[in-house]
């Protein structure tokens, strides 16, 4: 459930860029006009455009708003069980790194540990990944803003651009238990902790 929340708020996030992107463009359309920026410097002069764009703009920034208050009510939901999970990752991978240093290679034990140790890598990295990818699909949207064509746009339009990549100046992420953001980074401390326990555990037991 937690990864199909995160796959499905990444989906309104890739079309939110396009749709920051092409305002412009996809006004024009509607209105069969047909106006290159770099020619025509002022759409103030076409009330209709001008109306449209402001009114493409706020759908957008609606959206973008709404999106930002889901990933916090599904972090606040989820960020103390990500956070137990971790650490239950964590724990049973030390273990499972201990069995398997102390038992042949080629045994059914092994293979068997081997396999678990496999499931829980992929249950963390599947957490982390697409809690990186929020994190990711978030920074790009200022600049899918700033693509856009923009440059005869009115005052009030510009400025709402400016409001909204200022806001994005701050990133989207989830979070394990409020401590760390769930990205790659965090996963590489995940693997790198584990086996930093192991390590200390067979110190202690030579």
């Amino acid at each position: 459930m937690y990864v199909a929340c995160l796959i499905c708020l990444k989906s309104h996030m890739n079309i939110l860029k396009k749709g920051f992107e092409t305002i412009r463009i996809r006004c024009l359309r509607e209105l069969n006009l047909k106006l290159d920026s770099r020619e025509h410097l002022n759409d103030s002069d076409i009330k209709e455009l001008v109306d449209m764009m402001n009114f493409e703009m706020k759908k957008c920034t609606l959206h973008l708003q709404s999106i930002i208050k889901n990933i916090q009510i599904i972090d606040e939901i989820y960020n103390k069980i990500i956070l137990l999970q971790v650490l239950a990752v964590v724990f049973m991978m030390v273990c499972c790194l201990y069995m398997m240093s102390t038992v042949s290679m080629f045994s059914t034990t092994f293979a068997a540990q081997s396999i678990y140790l496999f499931a829980l890598t992929t249950q963390v990295t599947l957490y982390c990944w697409f809690g990186n990818e929020i994190t990711v699909a978030g920074s790009e949207i200022p600049m899918s803003i700033y693509q856009g064509d923009w440059l005869s746009a009115t005052t009030g339009f510009k400025r709402s651009m400016m409001i909204n990549m200022l806001r994005l100046n701050r990133d989207i992420h989830l979070t394990v238990g409020k401590f760390t953001p769930l990205t790659i980074a965090t996963l590489v401390s995940i693997f790198r902790g584990s086996y930093s326990y192991f390590a200390v555990l067979k110190n202690v037991e030579n």
